[in-house]
């Protein structure tokens, strides 16, 4: 099962890619400081998050067989204040938090826009 992964990345990067392009494209045509947002919180967040979680697998592997970690918060958990489940799970919602708060922030942008005549788009 192996062998399906590459593909699996690639067609993330792919997607990813498109996303990027259609957003710059409109953010081209209306200049609606919106579309950045946007594509910060479905574009660049969910890739920041992607290698930040490859990061706390190597540290979190690093405190489950025993080697120092001295980083805060893994120290919780290598000290016995927090189980690696809860780390997971403590993590994993602060990411979601800064995406949804990043999409808010998009979808801000882009309802004022629409009260803003200089910022419709050209026909």
């Amino acid at each position: 099962m192996a062998p399906i992964f590459p593909i699996v990345e690639w067609l993330d990067f792919t997607l990813y890619l498109a996303l990027a392009l259609v957003l710059a494209a409109k953010y081209m045509r209306t200049r609606d400081a919106g579309f950045i947002w946007l594509g910060v919180a479905v574009v660049l967040w969910p890739l920041a998050a992607y290698w930040l979680d490859r990061g706390e697998g190597v540290l979190l592997n690093r405190v489950v067989h025993g080697e120092p970690v001295g980083m805060y918060p893994f120290s919780l958990v290598s000290s016995g204040r927090m189980t690696v489940g809860e780390f997971i799970r403590l993590t994993g919602s602060v990411q979601q938090l800064i995406g949804v708060a990043l999409l808010l922030v998009a979808i801000l942008f882009l309802s004022r826009a629409k009260h803003r005549p200089d910022l419709q788009p050209a026909v």
